[in-house]
């Protein structure tokens, strides 16, 4: 069970709390949660906690040329990477190579080089489905070549479907709650069940709602 008390903390706050959470679970290194933006026709990371897994991500970042949060790459250059595949085909999808999960949205030379640092890691793309809509993507990775049992998929696919549930929670209004809260006079909070069910949360403030619209 993930109880978060809300009220000092914003939506990308509480979602890598949650993806930590999901990340602990199943033994998974990092997770993502990678915004697709119809409007401004952008791919962009949001939330991320590769800065506990990763020892080395200074040195990835500076290979990159920016912090993992403040990457944004124009789709069409990310259309061939598995990560768009996901969203477009709204289908949950993995792999072990690091070209093949992010095409060209990350220029060649920065992925042969990224690769011996990170050394072999499984990545699994989960869509951020709600109500017919897809957010983004939620991008999990382990150690080992091993693919993603289907137990670890099913508990992905039901945490990413809460998540979609919140953001569209936060898109119709901050005021509105995906259900009652068991004591309204009391601090806001939201709880997840162990089976990646959302019990309830109160308001929450968040720039996050933007890079959806």
């Amino acid at each position: 069970t993930i109880i978060m008390q809300s009220a000092n903390n914003t939506l990308e706050d509480f979602l890598g709390e949650v993806l930590r959470g999901v990340a602990k679970i199943l033994g998974c290194n990092s997770t993502s949660l990678i915004l697709i933006n119809e409007t401004t026709q952008e791919l962009q990371v949001r939330v991320g906690t590769m800065a506990v897994s990763y020892p080395v991500l200074s040195q990835i970042e500076d290979l990159l040329g920016s912090s993992f949060s403040e990457i944004s790459v124009p789709i069409q250059m990310a259309s061939d990477s598995l990560i768009y595949r996901c969203w477009l085909e709204r289908s949950i999808l993995e792999t072990a190579s690091l070209g093949e999960l992010v095409g060209r949205g990350i220029p060649q030379q920065a992925v042969e080089q990224i690769g011996p640092l990170v050394g072999d890691r499984r990545f699994i793309c989960v869509p951020a489905l709600n109500a017919g809509r897809n957010y983004g993507v939620l991008l999990f990775d382990k150690t080992g070549l091993h693919p993603f049992s289907r137990q670890q998929r099913q508990v992905l696919l039901r945490h990413a479907r809460s998540i979609g549930e919140i953001i569209k929670s936060s898109m119709v209004g901050q005021s509105r709650s995906i259900v009652t809260a068991a004591a309204p006079e009391g601090p806001d909070y939201i709880l997840f069940s162990a089976d990646g069910n959302a019990i309830g949360h109160g308001p929450i403030e968040s720039s996050l709602v933007k890079h959806v619209l």
